[in-house]
This record gives C-alpha cells, structure tokens and sequence, in this order.
C-alpha cells in the first residue's frame, strides 16, 4: 500500500503543453537533449515553470544557472527507478525508487516508488507524483521520449483540466512497429491538437491518412517528409487552419510543382497559410496569393533552383 493517496491535482494553470512520442530503441537521444535544453533557454527569464517526465536521460547542465533553482522539474524514469531533479541539480534531494520513504533528513524529503513498464504503471507513477507538485505551479509539462500512452495522455488533458489551448510536440517514428489499432488512435489523438512535430520517414504512413488529422493545426512541422505527396501538400493548403508549414527532407519535385499549381491558380483560394518554411528557409506565401512570380530571384531556397 503506497503512503502517497492518489489526489487530484489542483486546478492550476497548465499551459503550452508538450507531448513527445517515440519508439524508444529508435529515438536519438542527443536531439532530445537539444530540445530540453531549448525548452530550458525558453523559460529562462519568466515565473513559468516546467515539469518535464523521460523514459530516457537527458542533460540539461549545459544550461545551469544560479537564478532559476527550481524553475524546471525533470523527472526521470528508469524500469525500476525515479529520479527528480531540476537542471541546476537535486530538487530538495528528492530521489524515488519503490513504494516507501526513507532516510527522512531535514529538509530533504527522500520518497520512492517502485516502477515497472507499462503504460498503467506509468500512469499511476505520474499521478502520484502531481501530488509531490501539489503547491507548485506548473505551466508546462513536457514528455521526452515516452512511448505512446493513451491512458497517461488522457489522464493528462481531462485531470490535469487541460482543455482551452493545447500544444504537443509528437514524434512517431518506425510506426510499423506499431498496430494498426494503435496507429488509428494516435490519428485520432492528431485531430484534437493545434501543435505538430510530425517525424516519419516510413512510406507506410499515408496508409493512415495522416494528413487529413492536422485540420486544427496552427503550426505544422514535417520531419523526412518524403512520403509527402503532390496531393497531399494541395489538401494541407486547403483544408488545413495551420499559419505555418515546415518541411524537412521533401521531395523538392512535388514541392516545386506545388508552389507553381498554386502560383498560376487562377481561383487563388482564399487560405489562412502565410508561410512554408523548407530547410529552415522561409518562402513567403503571401507573394504566391497576390501573383507576384517566384523565381531564384525572389529569395527562392536553393531546393527549388537545382
């Protein structure tokens, strides 16, 4: 029996929410590190704090400060051990293995919890450790290289009370290591949220209909997009709300074909895109629309002049 009661976390202000999913054999760690660390860089100079919960270590020492003790939360589980810390070191040397406390030394609260995969067990572990958070107000959570987890990621927006502005950072690589049952219900996860790291280089990905889940989709960023098609860039201008599209590693011949159907559309269809960004390269899409020709001239990215 666990000292710690399942409570419900207060209702505090949980905003600008992160989610990051992945295989975890397959998943490069050094890019998690980045993104941490960018997270970290972000939160810097404000009150915001965040709570970030990996299935894998991530460093964030590079980014140690001694102004923000406390101000991100890293939690970091292992099969069978938990360990929470901020980046500048131990957050009230408080240090988790199994179902009990122990070695209770002033001021340093000391708890464990005993770990063990799967997607129920990490769930209750999250739950329990909202109550350690119980006084403090956690703007941001962010999940590093966690394996999708349907039950942890509705525990998350209906509890945690997330429900006016939503964003989530996903990455699903090798889904054909996944179920098909599975796929479809990170489809279906897809069309409730407005923030999109999608990073898939599986060809078996449009099986899925991917790109019709983005229709709320304010940003919308493809990783090693080159099963995106001619199609599929035609129905992302027309259906989807996003204001910005990014692509990595597109095929520069559907892109290409795409920017010169819609530059001589003569419906020029009214859409709420502004930008494509194409290797970090930003093509203004506003110059399309009001029928100005693009050519290498017109700060073209090098994709579309080989």
């Amino acid at each position: 029996m666990s000292p710690f009661p399942l409570l419900r976390l207060p209702q505090v202000p949980l905003f600008d929410i992160l989610q990051l999913w992945n295989l975890m054999e397959l998943f490069n760690l050094s890019m998690i590190s980045k993104r941490a660390c960018s997270l970290v860089k972000k939160v810097r100079n404000t009150n915001r704090k965040v709570l970030l919960i990996s299935e894998q270590s991530v460093k964030l020492r590079e980014y140690q400060t001694t102004s923000n003790t406390e101000k991100v939360f890293f939690i970091y589980i292992h099969k069978t051990c938990i360990e929470c810390t901020t980046y500048k070191g131990s957050l009230n040397g408080l240090r988790m293995s199994s179902f009990y406390h122990y070695s209770m030394r002033p001021g340093k609260l000391q708890y464990s919890f005993r770990f063990e995969n799967g997607s129920i067990a990490l769930l209750e572990v999250v739950k329990r450790l909202t109550t350690l958070f119980s006084n403090t107000v956690i703007v941001d959570v962010v999940f590093f290289a966690v394996n999708w987890n349907e039950p942890l990621f509705d525990y998350i927006q209906k509890e945690l009370r997330i429900a006016e502005k939503k964003y989530f950072d996903i990455t699903i690589l090798a889904e054909n290591y996944l179920s098909d049952e599975k796929m479809t219900r990170v489809v279906e996860k897809l069309k409730t949220m407005e923030y999109c790291i999608f990073e898939s280089d599986h060809h078996s990905t449009f099986k899925y209909d991917f790109y019709e889940s983005f229709e709320r989709m304010h940003y919308l960023e493809f990783r090693n997009a080159k099963w995106l098609n001619f199609s599929h860039l035609m129905w992302l201008r027309n259906e989807t709300m996003a204001l910005t599209l990014k692509f990595t590693s597109i095929s520069a011949e559907d892109l290409n074909k795409f920017l010169i159907y819609w530059q001589n559309d003569p419906e020029q269809k009214e859409t709420k895109l502004k930008h494509i960004s194409v290797n970090d390269s930003c093509v203004k899409l506003d110059r399309v629309l009001r029928g100005i020709s693009f050519s290498p001239s017109v700060n073209m990215p090098a994709i579309f002049t080989r």
